[in-house]
């Protein structure tokens, strides 16, 4: 049996926001990509006899016709992708092959992603692939195959982006699922209310499978001081210095999480290897509340006097944020030394809280997904309009990066992922 797995295309900002060009286009800013690990571990959890094959969209055109027909077509996406995702669906089930789809976006909304596919996977697929693959044999897919989210983690095949337009970075999965339940986060949906942590030991064989210096740790619990988050944190730097694994770690994290990293923790996750901080600001609380927090700036300059650098993040859109918030961004940048930073516009995501609180409010203005990018306002903004925080979110962009050479660019990048991070 022969699998055919795709990863659809989607806008980046410069392509969703093409008059930043003059401003970004020199600065690897806008345009580049991380890859996707759920596609890899997909791929990994494919019992022994199975073939496969992968296509990048952003890098070749996945409705080109094949040399030979597979038994089916494998897509995983999320929400940015399904338009373009249901497009290839609706191409290669047009010829006769039967489409299975999951990840993110159909884990969140499987009844809009139902029309498209012959079976839609919600949630983890390690386990489900001996059933999915004896139904396949039958032609008899189910519409749905979903399972409690279980403490499986397949290996991830990380090898299939190798050579693609991508930063040279891994990422890497050292929990499952969350039992926060934030308002914009889709998590719990996808994954399950309950964190599951992998093995020290596996996260260290992940690892050591890693294909680049710098790797993203897929896990915004990992930092909280929660006693089990800690506890397991501990073990996994004793497991590092054993080891001498010799990696860059970057996470992310949310400002009130950040503000907890005191000294003898962040020295510890410094000495770990962690070089960088993706600070979110403006989801779970209004920007105006977040960057005035004098804590918080105070914890990014200690962090940066401990050698690990601070790329933050401006969401825009809260409900409590009006709309111009030129100035205090400005300010918060420069009072914090920051140099590495991004916009984006908040999104209402399927499957979240704040997604079903917009529709019931009659505020989401449509479900063109490949605009659920950050580069578009999707939502009736509670101040100001949609147009108004999409104007804010280009001259943001200007602001943070007009200024700045694209050496000094590339010295922060350097400095917060490694060497290896653009080339």
């Amino acid at each position: 049996m022969h699998l055919h797995f795709i990863y659809p295309r989607w806008d980046k900002l410069l392509e969703a926001q093409p008059s930043l060009l003059d401003t970004l286009s020199a600065h690897e800013v806008g345009a580049l990509r991380m890859t996707s690990l759920g596609l890899p571990t997909a791929m990994g959890a494919l019992p022994e006899g199975i073939t496969t094959s992968f296509v990048d969209d952003h890098d070749e055109d996945a409705c080109a016709p094949l040399k030979h027909a597979p038994d089916a077509i494998c897509l995983g996406f999320f929400t940015p992708q399904a338009t373009r995702a249901y497009a290839i669906a609706d191409h290669w089930r047009g010829q006769g092959i039967p489409v299975i789809a999951g990840g993110i976006h159909p884990s969140a909304i499987p009844e809009d992603v139902a029309p498209h596919a012959d079976a839609v996977v919600c949630g983890p697929v390690e386990g489900l692939w001996p059933q999915i693959l004896a139904d396949l044999r039958r032609q008899r897919l189910a519409p749905r195959y979903q399972q409690d989210p279980v403490a499986l983690f397949a290996q991830p095949r990380r090898e299939i982006f190798a050579g693609k337009k991508t930063l040279r970075i891994d990422v890497l999965q050292t929990a499952r699922g969350c039992d926060r339940h934030c308002a914009f986060c889709v998590v719990p949906t996808v994954n399950g209310c309950r964190i599951q942590r992998k093995a020290v030991a596996q996260v260290i064989e992940d690892c050591a499978h890693t294909q680049h210096p710098a790797v993203f740790l897929a896990d915004e619990n990992l930092l909280h001081d929660d006693p089990a988050d800690v506890a397991w944190a501990e073990q996994f730097h004793d497991a590092l210095e054993r080891q001498r694994i010799g990696k860059f770690f970057t996470a992310a994290v949310y400002p009130q999480v950040l503000k907890t990293l005191n000294n003898s923790r962040g020295h510890r996750w410094q000495q770990a290897g962690l070089r960088q901080l993706y600070l979110i600001c403006g989801y779970k609380a209004a920007l105006a509340r977040e960057l005035n927090d004098p804590l918080l700036r105070q914890a990014i300059r200690e962090l940066e006097t401990m050698g690990i650098s601070v790329l933050v993040t401006f969401t825009l859109g809260h409900d409590q944020d009006v709309v111009d918030v030129d100035d205090l961004v400005g300010d918060f940048w420069h009072d914090t030394g920051a140099h590495l930073g991004e916009v984006t516009i908040s999104v209402p995501f399927p499957g979240t809280p704040r997604f079903a609180q917009l529709i019931k409010e009659d505020r989401l203005l449509h479900r063109h997904w490949q605009r659920y990018n950050g580069a578009f306002c999707v939502f009736k903004p509670r101040h100001g309009s949609a147009q108004a925080v999409e104007a804010c979110s280009l001259r943001l962009w200007r602001a943070l990066y007009g200024s700045q050479s694209r050496y000094q660019v590339q010295q922060s990048y350097v400095r917060g992922f490694g060497r290896d991070i653009l080339r």
